[in-house]
């Protein structure tokens, strides 16, 4: 764990292979690890509270994690990568539903990665494409984001979404008219972001393993 400056305040866990976290309302935190394929949701000191998942492609079983999310009544979506399907669990780890499966048409995915709720709208990074659905998985709309190979992982904050893409960072209103591309060819794989209360922009930057701030401005 940091501070907003960068500055080291303690370890949190000694976890193999992390892969998205997710804190809760509650102050407890989601996090998703790739090597078990396993969900848990853990205090602030780390205790565990309840685990569920495993290997497979049955309700509840993942093949390799990508980006998890919540809504506004705190269900739990996770991207559910070489299954190419999205899951919904509450926070008690009881599976509700999934969608999708392995295809290029409408509300199918090849290796789906990046994930966000926006109200009662699910937004769901598919390559190049994002993919709307509403709560229950049902599918609305596909746009395609030009210029990028691959969405990596989705903000959203008031009427703005922000899509981190590799080597830029590009911003969209909430028609996903793309308003500006941020810090072109500063990244190396910029593959997660997400915003603080100061509206400040922290992108995970994988490639050079670091962690950056921007202000939104």
């Amino acid at each position: 764990m940091f501070n907003m400056t960068g500055d080291y305040i303690r370890k949190f866990k000694t976890i193999q292979s992390p892969r998205d976290i997710h804190f809760l309302k509650s102050g407890n935190v989601i996090i998703t690890r790739s090597d078990e394929n396993k969900i848990s949701i853990e205090n602030k000191e780390g205790a565990k509270i309840v685990e569920w998942g495993g290997t497979g492609n049955g309700d509840g079983q993942f093949k390799y994690f990508r980006q998890i999310t919540v809504d506004k009544d705190e269900y739990i979506y996770a991207v559910d990568h070489a299954n190419h399907r999205i899951q919904k669990f509450d926070k008690q780890g009881n599976f509700i539903l999934k969608w999708g499966h392995n295809g290029t048409s409408n509300g199918t995915f090849q290796y789906p990665w990046g994930i966000a709720v926006m109200g009662d709208r699910v937004l769901v990074s598919d390559n190049n494409a994002l993919q709307v659905f509403d709560l229950e998985g049902n599918f609305i709309q596909r746009v395609i984001i030009p210029d990028i190979p691959r969405i990596y992982d989705i903000a959203v904050k008031d009427e703005k979404i922000y899509l981190a893409c590799s080597k830029v960072i590009i911003r969209t209103d909430i028609h996903f008219n793309i308003i500006e591309r941020i810090k072109e060819d500063y990244f190396s794989i910029a593959s997660g972001i997400d915003l603080n209360s100061k509206n400040q922009i922290i992108v995970s930057d994988v490639g050079d393993r670091r962690i950056i701030i921007l202000d939104e401005n």
